[in-house]
């Protein structure tokens, strides 16, 4: 159940985004908080992507080396490293063709470290 009556957030700021956030972690989009069907329905949903998100990444490690690593687990449908300025921005996209493959993947690569680095994966389910 989520309780909303304390919920003041900021017009600007650290503090609205940060709930902001919060509300989008748990499926909740703040100009429906008043539809609890909807709300219920949305918390509710699986929370399985076929996409991964990849954080920490060293700049360093390149996009062949990452499909090497994250290959093992299954077919990789895409990876994309974004860039700024030539370089890469310490962060990857990963997305495999089955959910499987993707849990498979974010389990075995939880504590990995690449060229020092601990990488920080998480289902790309939680953008929104």
């Amino acid at each position: 159940m989520i309780v909303l009556s304390d919920f003041k957030p900021q017009i600007g700021g650290i503090t609205g985004m940060m709930h902001r956030a919060v509300f989008r972690l748990i499926g909740c989009d703040l100009c429906h908080v008043k539809n609890n069907d909807r709300v219920k329905e949305k918390v509710g949903e699986d929370q399985s992507s076929t996409k991964l998100i990849v954080r920490n990444v060293a700049f360093e490690a390149t996009e062949k080396e990452l499909r090497q690593l994250f290959s093992p687990f299954g077919q990789v449908k895409s990876l994309r490293l974004p860039t700024r300025f030539g370089k890469h921005r310490g962060f990857a996209f990963v997305e495999y063709v089955t959910k499987q493959e993707t849990k498979n993947a974010l389990q075995a690569l939880s504590n990995t470290n690449l060229y020092g680095h601990h990488l920080v994966c998480f289902s790309g389910k939680f953008l929104i």
